[in-house]
């Protein structure tokens, strides 16, 4: 499986979405532990084109 990982450096992630009540909301990431959890996860649905 060929994923495009997450860089290794800690980055920020912001989320807004003003039609459903949600302010923007932004957090710190740990790019390693976003590589990390990658290279363990299972693809949910085994037979999509991106478990390939």
């Amino acid at each position: 499986m060929d994923l495009a990982l997450a860089a290794p450096e800690p980055f920020e992630l912001g989320v807004e979405w003003p039609a459903g009540g949600i302010e923007l909301s932004i957090v710190d990431l740990e790019g390693e532990a976003i590589r990390s959890a990658v290279q363990r996860s299972v693809p949910y649905w085994p037979d999509s084109p991106q478990s390939e």
